[in-house]
């Protein structure tokens, strides 16, 4: 019997072969009931459905395909590539999701325990736990009634929105085109929405209508935004409100800040006015429907 020196001597000779990898699992269909082996691929322009499925490995969506996880469990990495898209429900992924300059990921009533990388692509998340950081670059981030556990992080965001939220981190919004809605959420940590455009609205009725109240156990600092109209209301800070060089000055009322609130949000405590938005509360689109509805190209979304 060869000792495990001898036997890796050989291999590194190339008297004994290689121990063989498994090759991954092709899906360009669909998937029922079964544990694969090791990783699984979806190729590129074709799509696969898997219900209750598990996959111990990763699993790599190619560019342009679709895949469609129900009641399933990824332990590897979920990678989607150039245009492509995933629809998860109902299931766990254990490692860390990326995207590629791909279409988006829908995830749903889902567990993300090692959050997510959008490297270009739209992520919407509704009802789901998500255990780590969601940190876009150039993407669309959208993330509702569910449980957060780590940082939100977009740079160059078309729009980056927190609604009915309980968040654990910091929440930095930089340079999102059509700016940062967020709302009826409690976030343990810092709000920053810095150099960006569009809506900025931290709680209140408009423009953005049904925004309620948050709870902010941190602090919040606008900073340096140049948008349609920025709006802080009925909130409940902990930390302070700072405000510097935001364009127009924010308006606001109905919030209490046990922080001291400064710069241009000197006077958006409890008693202060809220000013006339800059636009039409009415002219506002739906910011949920606008990303369903570029999801609803490729996905099965109400």
């Amino acid at each position: 019997m060869l000792s495990c020196v001898a036997v890796a001597t050989l291999l590194a000779v190339g008297l004994l072969p290689a121990p063989s990898q498994a090759q991954a699992t092709v899906c360009t269909d669909s998937l029922t009931g079964v544990s694969v082996n090791g990783d699984l691929e979806v190729p590129a322009g074709e799509a696969c459905v898997l219900t209750n499925v598990v996959v111990p490995g990763s699993v790599t969506v190619g560019a342009g395909a679709d895949l469609f996880a129900i009641q399933s469990s990824i332990s590897g990495a979920l990678t989607l590539g150039s245009s492509a898209f995933a629809q998860v429900t109902g299931s766990t992924l254990s490692t860390r999701a990326g995207l590629v300059d791909a279409f988006g990921l829908l995830v749903e009533n889902s567990t993300l325990s090692a959050g997510i990388d959008v490297d270009g692509g739209l992520f919407f998340s509704t009802g789901t736990n998500i255990s780590s950081s969601v940190v876009s670059d150039g993407g669309w981030t959208f993330i509702e009634a569910g449980q957060m556990s780590g940082d939100v992080l977009t740079i160059g965001d078309e729009a980056t929105d927190l609604v009915d939220v309980s968040m654990s981190g910091l929440f930095r919004v930089t340079s999102a085109t059509n700016g940062s809605v967020v709302c009826r959420s409690t976030v343990s940590g810092r709000i920053e929405v810095i150099s960006s455009g569009g809506l900025i609205q931290i709680g209140g009725d408009q423009p953005a209508p049904d925004c309620g109240s948050n709870l902010v156990n941190g602090e919040i600092l606008l900073d340096g935004n140049n948008a349609d109209d920025i709006v802080v209301a009925n909130n409940l800070i902990f930390g302070n409100l700072i405000c510097v060089d935001n364009t127009p000055a924010p308006s606001g009322s109905g919030n209490e800040v046990n922080g001291n609130a400064t710069g241009q949000c000197a006077e958006l405590g409890a008693t202060s006015l809220l000013a006339e938005p800059l636009t039409d509360p009415a002219s506002q689109p739906d910011r949920r429907q606008a990303i369903l509805q570029v999801l609803a190209q490729r996905g099965n979304v109400e």
